[in-house]
């Protein structure tokens, strides 16, 4: 991601590169990625209509993982510890109610909890975070409850143009998630992340022209 140049092979120009649209500034067409990885993980959760989701972690994957599941036609909540993500998700949280599909978009630990505790017996978890230390789901609650636990990490070509659609229809919106850096402020925007005091840093290497 730093490097000056990338060698770039006739496979990716043809499967995952795109022309940024007009209406898209480089900071939203910068999110074509993520948004893709996102959409192989809802993919791969095989959604319905109707059903009850939750997403644990309100950072721009979770907000990313939020729009795409309403787009899918499911019914979203969030919830996060971080009172102002919460906030501008604008997602609720309802205790009371199991889940039957929940998005671990959280490397917190105390997330797998969570996770157990509010999925429906027969739910599904997808996994889209790692976790520092070596936690898991036990063998028995996956065995007695009968859950599936299913990780996703990198999209496919096809995530890539629906990813690509989403961001041009301005059917998920970005324009709130980053904040810009110019390149000399690197190492503050690198601090601010891992800090949490942004969500998601654009590092402004030249002035880009319409």
């Amino acid at each position: 991601g730093f490097s000056e140049y990338i060698y770039v092979t006739e496979g990716h120009l043809k499967n995952t590169v795109f022309k940024i649209p007009n209406n898209l500034t480089p900071v939203e067409a910068s999110f074509l990625e993520p948004l893709a990885c996102v959409i192989r993980a809802v993919e791969r959760s095989q959604i319905q209509k109707g059903q009850k989701v939750l997403i644990l972690g309100l950072g721009s994957i979770g907000n990313l993982m939020a729009q795409v599941v309403k787009v899918y036609g499911a019914k979203v909540f969030g919830y996060d510890i971080n009172e102002e993500r919460q906030n501008f998700s604008n997602l609720k949280f309802d205790p009371n109610i199991k889940y039957n599909i929940i998005f671990m978009t959280s490397g917190a630990k105390s997330a797998i909890e969570t996770a157990l505790k509010y999925i429906l017996s027969g739910g599904k978890i997808i996994v889209f975070s790692s976790v520092k230390d070596l936690s898991g789901y036990t063998n028995n609650d996956i065995y007695y409850r009968e859950l599936s636990i299913i990780g996703s990490y990198s999209p496919a070509p096809n995530d890539y143009k629906i990813s690509y659609e989403l961001l041009k229809d301005k059917k998920v919106k970005v324009d709130k998630m980053s904040v810009e850096y110019p390149l000399d402020k690197l190492s503050s925007a690198v601090d601010d992340t891992i800090a949490n005091k942004i969500m998601k840093a654009y590092i402004k290497i030249w002035k880009w022209k319409q």
